[in-house]
């Protein structure tokens, strides 16, 4: 248990400021535009992840179907999440089997975003175009 907290104290100290200045700009974009996503504020298109906050939200209500419907990929966050701490502190691997897994899932979630562009945009929540976008008011869809 010692080394797994050591372990733990040791990625913090590592990685600890990126997440910390992630999350800060993540709100400041949120105070500033009242966005998270910068590819939906300024281009007014949906990006890969859109809809993974909604659809999380949705998951931790217990609404299953409508956080699947909301975006399919919202079941492979805690998998992977809980993959790769189970790997890096119980295993003391170097998540080499939970990083493949991680690349895998990130390229059928772009697939899976094409297949959304093409089906859904731009007439179905989350797959629609925001006309406040910087892009939407160059164009004066407003």
């Amino acid at each position: 248990m010692k080394e797994l907290k050591e372990k733990l104290k040791a990625d913090i100290k590592q990685y600890g400021k990126a997440v910390l200045a992630v999350g800060i700009a993540m709100v400041v974009l949120l105070l500033i535009t009242g966005e998270v996503c910068p590819i939906r504020r300024l281009w007014g298109i949906p990006c890969p992840g859109c809809g993974i906050s909604r659809a999380g939200m949705l998951l931790l209500e217990g609404k299953l179907k409508e956080a699947f419907r909301m975006h399919a990929f919202v079941y492979a966050i805690p998998v992977l999440l809980a993959g790769g701490f189970t790997e890096r502190y119980f295993f003391d691997s170097r998540c080499s089997f939970i990083k493949k897994a991680f690349y895998i899932t990130a390229g059928l979630a772009i697939l899976y975003y094409g297949y959304r562009m093409i089906v859904y945009f731009p007439n179905q929540e989350p797959m629609i175009f925001y006309n406040d976008s910087v892009l939407g008011k160059l164009l004066n869809l407003n």
